[in-house]
């Protein structure tokens, strides 16, 4: 019996952007709780979840 499994590259044309929405992920996180601490919340830790569709 054979089993196979879908697999997915990244296709070169969108290494730049990809590497550029890594990096800039973190900043904007920060940002977003500093943000927040100035409105008054208290902070008291975190998990990191992009922003999407879900």
């Amino acid at each position: 019996m054979t089993q196979h499994r879908r697999l997915n590259v990244l296709d070169h044309t969108y290494y730049d952007s990809i590497a550029e929405s890594i990096i800039e992920q973190l900043p904007r996180h920060q940002l977003k709780i500093n943000e927040m601490k100035k409105a008054g919340y208290k902070i008291v830790g975190y998990c990191r979840k992009s922003v999407g569709n879900t």
